[in-house]
């Protein structure tokens, strides 16, 4: 089986720029979380909808959301988009 890969959308790269280091670390781990079992690792954007593929999850304590778009076909985790709300 081919591991999963994470890409980053221009959007989601660009707002990862400006992270504190410790932020930006929990990110990393957390998409390293991600990719090992990707379904139970993040949560449907729109529960109970075809778009289960649509999918969020957190990090840094809570403080950051990282929205992903999953590709089972590809393997693919792709970032669409990064909000942090930490100090």
């Amino acid at each position: 089986m081919n591991p999963w890969t994470v890409e980053y959308s221009p959007r989601a790269a660009a707002q990862t720029r400006g992270l504190p280091a410790s932020a930006f670390e929990a990110l990393t781990h957390t998409l390293a979380q991600v990719i090992r079992d990707p379904w139970a690792a993040t949560w449907p954007d729109r529960p109970g909808t075809p778009f289960a593929a649509w999918r969020w999850t957190s990090f840094d304590d809570d403080q950051g959301a990282v929205h992903v778009r999953l590709d089972a076909a590809e393997r693919l985790v792709w970032v669409y988009d990064v909000t942090w709300i930490g100090p």
